[in-house]
């Protein structure tokens, strides 16, 4: 994970994603989705070792949670921006080339439900007690 964390952070400071980014008039909103979709490039590669580290016992869970959280708030953000992103609208509006979008929010979904469902440090029996 930090190897990913550090590979990101060595990327050149202009095409990191902020949020601050939407409200900066000087950042074409081209540039504002490119830097959009490197970032959540970068999530789906880190939520993917993040899915194999938790199977396997290396992490708690909660890490897996707060990446999809975060790739769920983007795709979301692309999707009601879309008007924004106009050029883009090949890739993003409702059609043929949808799946992108749904392929973006499938993962986080599913990590997301499990994550609310069966919280970190919380095992099943005493979940289901409650």
């Amino acid at each position: 994970m930090n190897r990913l964390k550090n590979t990101y952070a060595a990327f050149p400071p202009f095409i990191h994603w902020d949020s601050s980014l939407m409200s900066r008039t000087e950042i074409s909103d081209n540039d504002v989705f490119l830097r959009l979709n490197i970032r959540l490039q970068m999530l789906e590669h880190r939520l993917l070792l993040e899915r194999l580290a938790y199977k396997q016992g290396l992490l708690d869970g909660q890490s897996m949670v707060n990446c999809a959280r975060e790739m769920l708030e983007l795709t979301v953000l692309i999707w009601v921006q879309r008007d924004r992103f106009v050029e883009h609208h090949q890739d993003y509006d409702v059609g043929l080339h949808s799946h992108r979008l749904l392929v973006s929010l499938t993962p986080p979904s599913g990590c997301s439900c499990a994550g609310v469902s069966h919280p970190p440090g919380c095992s099943a029996s005493s979940s289901s007690n409650k």
